[in-house]
């Protein structure tokens, strides 16, 4: 199956997405499809966590809050919880 159409890493992960994809697919080659699926939800939401934690990373930890106070950046919690 690792060689199949649907074992193939999505173009829009991010490349630890992809590579974490390409390393289980290929020390398990024959993955069921339920895990095969599986694993495609978390290499989607460690793509997304990636996405998230590069928008951090250029916006800053601290960022301005609504009344202009230095509040936590809000994605720092939603990356938290992807890579959970």
């Amino acid at each position: 199956m690792a060689n199949s159409p649907q074992s193939r890493a999505r173009s829009a992960w991010s490349a630890a997405a992809k590579r974490t994809f390409r390393d289980i697919v290929d020390a398990h080659p024959s993955l069921e499809k339920a895990k095969l699926s599986a694993l495609y939800g978390a290499c989607d939401l460690l793509s997304d966590a990636d996405k998230m934690q590069s928008r951090i990373d250029e916006d800053r930890l601290i960022v301005a809050g609504s009344m202009g106070q230095s509040v936590a950046h809000a994605l720092i919690a939603e990356v938290r919880q992807y890579r959970r």
